[in-house]
């Protein structure tokens, strides 16, 4: 769900994006990543901005925690 949508899909550009994620889920962790594999960049998270970016493939993120990225 984003956004309260039920299965949205995004059409973005081939572009840099800055995504903000928000796992609002009482008892939930989420293992997120792209279908196509593709790396991204963790900026931030709950504590603020990263002194240095996180190049990752995928993201472990946990209740009521927040991550800043770029994809």
């Amino acid at each position: 769900m984003v956004n309260g949508v039920i299965n949205s899909v995004l059409e973005a550009k081939k572009s840099l994006l800055r995504l903000r994620l928000l796992n609002g889920s009482n008892a939930r962790t989420y293992h997120l990543s792209f279908d196509d594999h593709r790396t991204f960049y963790i900026i931030g998270s709950d504590g603020g901005l990263l002194e240095r970016s996180n190049k990752v493939n995928s993201l472990r993120i946990s209740t009521s925690r927040k991550s800043r990225n770029f994809a």
